[in-house]
């Protein structure tokens, strides 16, 4: 599950002329659920030469999209973070009411 997802977000950016994909994880606290997820993140990033990519713990990684959304073009993590900061993103752009996310 975790390739798949990895994967379609640079399939995303990708197919969207995006040139970043971003990682978020909590690896340097949970390190075999979400050091699985960045490991996974950076291999499956290999295949992707011509899109950058980078990693944030989720802690950092939030008060960055809080404070300058515009820095990050597709953004990937578990769905636990993915729940919360999905809503943070709708509301950043005006409305959590009207804000998309996806589980999967």
């Amino acid at each position: 599950g975790t390739e798949r997802i990895v994967r379609y977000a640079f399939e995303s950016a990708r197919a969207n002329g995006r040139k970043k994909v971003t990682c978020f994880s909590k690896d340097n606290i949970m390190k075999l659920t979400d050091g699985l997820f960045h490991k996974v993140f950076d291999d499956v990033a290999r295949d992707y030469p011509d899109l950058e990519n980078e990693h944030w713990i989720i802690d950092i990684g939030a008060a960055k999209l809080a404070a300058n959304p515009n820095q990050f073009d597709v953004i990937v993590m578990a769905n636990l973070y993915g729940d919360i900061l999905s809503d943070v993103a709708a509301e950043i752009t005006g409305s959590v009411g009207l804000g998309s996310s996806a589980n999967i």
